[in-house]
This record gives structure tokens, sequence and C-alpha cells, in this order.
């Protein structure tokens, strides 16, 4: 049975994105320690570099992409 859904298939250009966010990323843990940069945008970047990873090695739909996000977030 093929699946219509998930084809593995390499995006340099989200790949690109998700090596920058996870630089930002990186960079906020490791030189801020306190306030709103660290404690909320911070998690907003991590769900954008969550979601840059995935569609950079999966052509997928992005409400079959959110359901993995919200799956990994919350398990």
């Amino acid at each position: 049975m093929k699946h219509k859904h998930l084809r593995l298939q390499f995006n340099k250009t989200y790949f690109i994105l998700a090596i920058l966010l996870f630089t930002v990323e990186t960079c906020i843990a490791l030189f801020l320690k306190t306030g709103f940069v660290r404690h909320t945008f911070g998690d907003y970047l991590a769900v954008m570099m969550i979601y840059t990873a995935i569609k950079s090695i999966a052509n997928t739909k992005v409400w079959l992409t959110t359901i993995c996000i919200n799956n990994i977030i919350y398990s």
C-alpha cells in the first residue's frame, strides 16, 4: 500500500532554516539565563525548528506536520 501523505524528500531550504533556528536556540541556551527571550520566545523558536526539521526530510502536508509536532511536544 502506498502512503499518499508521507513522502521522504530532502528540502534544502527547510534544512538551512532548521540549522539556523538550531543555532539561534543554542545561543539563547548558552548566553541567556532568564527573561522573556529565553522563556517564551525560545519556545516559539523551538516549535518552528521542529517544523522546519520535519519539512526538511519529509514532503508532508501542513496539517500532518502540525499533528506530528503536537505528538512530539505533548508526549
